[in-house]
């Protein structure tokens, strides 16, 4: 089974990770690199009342690049659920 568009399998989602952090170790043999994850905030925001911190809100970035993001693939995953 592949991931929904837009979404990374566990592999790929490793991977980026590894990336970002500069890692270039081997990945655990006996993780199920098969699944997929979906992140939601909801919950952390409900039951811990998670709220972005003042830093978050006074350093908003003064330009966005919209071409960055892909709203209707987002919306569409989003609405796949």
């Amino acid at each position: 089974m592949s991931p929904k568009p837009g979404r990374l399998d566990m592999k790929r989602r490793v991977e980026e990770l590894a990336a970002v952090a500069g890692w270039s170790g081997d990945k655990p043999r006996t993780m199920n690199l098969e699944q997929h994850l979906d992140m939601d905030t909801t919950k952390i925001r409900r039951d811990f009342g998670y709220r972005e911190t003042l830093w978050d809100r006074d350093y908003w970035p003064k330009e966005v690049d919209t071409a960055q993001f892909d709203y209707a693939a987002e919306d569409a995953i989003l609405n796949d659920r």
